[in-house]
């Protein structure tokens, strides 16, 4: 999606742009605090009735794990 809107609309491209810009000279912080922090978090899962799309424990699961390594920045992760 995030692909899609940069090509498609002018405005959250420039949007986009700005807050990378932002971010590239905001001033270096060396104290940061790199405590793991515990968030809970709440999946709400829509049911259609449609069993081929029914989610499973595990690809929740899954999901939670690949939303963390994007938040860390892992190598290879989505972010």
């Amino acid at each position: 999606m995030h692909r899609r809107l940069m090509r498609t609309d002018a405005g959250y491209n420039q949007r986009v742009n700005e807050f990378d810009e932002l971010a590239a000279h905001a001033p270096q912080v060396h104290d940061r605090d790199l405590t793991t922090y515990k968030v809970p978090v709440v999946f709400h899962i829509m049911d259609d009735g449609n069993a081929e799309m029914d989610l499973t424990d595990d690809q929740v699961r899954t999901a939670i794990k690949e939303l963390n390594k994007s938040f860390r920045k892992v190598a290879g992760s989505f972010y």
